[in-house]
């Protein structure tokens, strides 16, 4: 979940350092009226009202009384139960990487509509690419089951700074695992090699899924909301055979 604020990954709108930078700079100018401040105002009343009144104390995760987050036992299964997806398929993505020599440095060429306003329509334009970045935190099993991947990981940029500014694209077709995105074509001209690929390859905390755990169960998602992936998980997960040993 990305902040509604400035679009980040890494936290929510209320802890935001860009929102309170700019409540700040409103009150430093003086400005009574605006939104953020009217924001910041309810959100200052609630917590008053809840000190004042007190509020029954429930597991933020499963709602539940009698423990908290951190003891709660629903979220502990479902992490785990994460997990024994996310291991799979990253060591899958990995592998696929190394089969088909992507990684920094490799050559692409790389098919999109551009505008030209020359003739008033957009024109496919084909242009050689170098991957440039890889956002290993965003290959995710749970958002590739739907087809698409959060933010586009790998990044892409032209040879020279005049051609335009690097583009990010989802999965690639290197396999089945890592889902092709049907309006790009993407085609690899200079592979890296296996050893080369590997000398990139992720912490230990990545393919164990546990670098980024804490983000994925961030601690304004609770069960209700995690429940889109969880509910069918294994009716997806049948068509791949690097899932057959989960349980």
């Amino acid at each position: 979940m990305s902040c509604s604020y400035c679009g980040a990954w890494e936290h929510n709108r209320v802890g935001c350092s860009s929102r309170k930078e700019r409540v700040n700079q409103l009150r430093a100018e003086g400005i009574e009226r605006h939104h953020l401040l009217r924001e910041e105002e309810v959100r200052r009343k609630s917590k008053e009202y809840k000190k004042m009144y007190g509020t029954p104390r429930v597991c933020s995760w499963c709602r539940f009384p009698d423990h908290n987050r951190r003891t709660c036992p629903d979220l502990k299964e479902k992490k785990s139960k994460f997990l024994r997806y996310q291991v799979p398929f990253r060591k899958e993505v990995f592998d696929a990487f190394k089969k088909e020599g992507i990684g920094i440095g490799t050559l692409v060429k790389f098919a999109h509509n551009e505008y030209d306003y020359d003739i008033g329509k957009y024109v496919t334009t084909t242009k050689t690419m170098m991957v440039t970045n890889i956002l290993w935190s965003h290959f995710r099993w749970d958002v590739a089951r739907q087809g698409v991947c959060a933010a586009n990981p790998v990044e892409l940029s032209y040879l020279t700074e005049d051609e335009g500014y690097p583009i990010r694209v989802k999965h690639f077709g290197i396999s089945e695992t890592v889902l092709p995105d049907p309006t790009l074509a993407v085609d690899i001209v200079s592979p890296l090699t296996s050893s080369a690929v590997d000398v990139q390859r992720p912490s230990a905390g990545w393919f164990s899924g546990q670098i980024d755990l804490s983000t994925i169960f961030h601690k304004d998602l609770t069960r209700s909301s995690e429940s889109y992936w969880s509910g069918d998980d294994h009716i997806w997960a049948k068509k791949f055979d690097f899932f057959s040993n989960v349980e």
